[in-house]
């Protein structure tokens, strides 16, 4: 019997030297864990600000392209309207417009 409960001790301290660092390495892991979330948290905090920074700046593009074609439809336009009163003052002082002739020097 008293075979038995060497048997029954050695088991016994054989599992605490194994339970026990497993126990730590369990709140190790935990705790990483823990600040792992943590950081996790903070991250997606920041990337949600990113977000609607790059969603900011995205619809201002929008904006400043916009604009541009405006800009250029009215360049365009302004062009056209040149070029027809440099036309009209053409035909009114008698001389060719560009690219009939020589003009006239007043």
């Amino acid at each position: 019997m008293s075979v038995a409960v060497w048997i029954l001790a050695i088991l016994l301290a054989g599992s605490l030297f194994w339970v026990l660092p497993q126990a730590a390495s369990s709140r190790r892991l935990a705790h990483d864990i823990s600040n792992l979330q943590i950081s996790l948290s903070r991250e997606s905090a920041r990337l949600a600000q990113e977000n609607q920074a790059v969603a900011t700046l995205q619809a201002q593009l929008e904006e400043l392209q916009a604009s541009n074609t405006n800009l250029i439809a009215a360049a365009r336009k302004n062009q056209n309207r040149i070029a027809s009163l440099n036309a009209q003052i053409a035909s009114l002082r008698g001389t060719p417009t560009a690219g009939t002739g020589a003009s006239k020097t007043p």
